[in-house]
């Protein structure tokens, strides 16, 4: 995803990308550097929209292995400190770099701080029609209702019970016949209801990696999987085709991620997905980057050309530096909060059990 903002979304968005930073917007008379042309003439899909998909897929298929062992306060214990530490200290670096962009071109902050402090409750915010500070994190956003999805169905989860995909489908059923009704009502309610036809598109999506999830636990057959992936996909563009102006070629990068997830779950005991050094760096840092990189490395590339760097130096800089604070904010924050977050699951979970056993 950095690579497909600092090199495609910051060059082809530039009234958006200024409007983030609060910065004007970049002259259209300064060309996109001819390196990055040839990039993105070659790549076979919308590389972001890729990126989307591969993350709901991992998601769907990792999140189930959360209530092996664990109740319901477990894992909500277990989730609000693995994410909302780590967001917020990447949330405030978004903040200090928008403010700092705005200092830089004499302009005033653009954000009350009602409209801030909203902001760092991801999941929520969005409903609130507040105004974006962070484009970015819109997969937050969706990614914490699923969550609230499959917390409610860890006893299905548990089970393996097929069961369990019956409430994608039903939300998509039902957001599909309250589509244009919704839409009528206009103003506020039209707006929550796209938020919301938004999420279910996606938790669609999240629960085909769920259906790879049942099948490496050999709770379905290859047909069984075959037709809930099917059933999934349709649900999921139905909603897609009723209520969402999203751009019909982004399924092709979608569908590619499915194929690229498809395919690595095929070979993973290959040695291919052998452990690297590089790899697990980035993997581990992976979240932080994902929440510093976006509007503060725009704010960076933004401040760098109007001082006359050059665009290969604004790009390197932007990147070596949201890379190094995201690094940063993995070893000073993520590390000890999950850490915390995870002895404070196990605690709860095994208060549980045992009050259950002596009940």
């Amino acid at each position: 995803m950095l690579v497909q903002h600092y090199a495609f979304g910051f060059w082809h968005y530039r009234p958006l990308v200024g409007d983030l930073v609060n910065a004007p917007a970049l002259s259209e008379a300064l060309p996109i550097p001819n390196y990055l042309r040839w990039l993105w003439t070659i790549q076979p899909f919308e590389l972001g929209q890729f990126g989307v998909g591969l993350f709901f897929l991992i998601s769907g298929f990792v999140l189930p292995f959360a209530f092996q062992n664990m109740g319901w306060r477990g894992f909500a214990i277990g989730r609000i400190a693995r994410i909302y530490p780590t967001y917020a200290a990447g949330f405030i670096c978004t903040v200090l770099g928008i403010w700092a962009c705005s200092a830089y071109f004499d302009r005033s902050f653009p954000f009350d701080p009602w409209r801030v402090a909203i902001h760092f409750f991801p999941g929520i915010h969005d409903l609130t029609l507040s105004r974006g500070i962070d484009g970015i994190i819109w997969t937050l956003n969706i990614e914490l209702k699923f969550y609230l999805v499959c917390l409610l169905a860890i006893p299905l989860f548990r089970r393996g019970s097929l069961k369990v995909f019956l409430i994608p489908l039903a939300l998509s059923m039902l957001a599909w016949l309250a589509i244009g009704p919704v839409a009528a009502a206009g103003g506020s309610t039209a707006a929550r209801g796209s938020v919301l036809w938004l999420a279910i598109f996606f938790i669609d999506f999240m629960f085909v990696g769920v259906v790879f999830h049942f099948w490496i636990r050999r709770w379905l057959s290859f047909w069984q999987g075959l037709a809930l992936v099917a059933a999934l996909l349709v649900a999921m563009h139905l909603v897609w085709w009723k209520s969402l102006p999203i751009k019909f070629e982004y399924a092709w990068s979608y569908g590619a991620s499915l194929i690229f997830f498809s395919i690595a779950f095929r070979l993973r005991a290959s040695t291919l997905f052998k452990p690297r050094r590089l790899t697990e760096f980035f993997a581990d840092i992976s979240y932080p980057l994902y929440v510093v990189h976006g509007v503060l490395g725009f704010a960076i590339i933004r401040v760098a050309l109007a001082a006359g760097w050059p665009a290969s130096a604004a790009l390197a800089i932007a990147a070596c530096l949201t890379v190094a604070l995201a690094a940063a904010i993995h070893f000073i924050v993520e590390t000890p909060t999950h850490k915390w977050g995870r002895r404070m699951a196990q605690h709860v979970s095994a208060r549980r059990a045992g009050d259950r056993q002596f009940a």
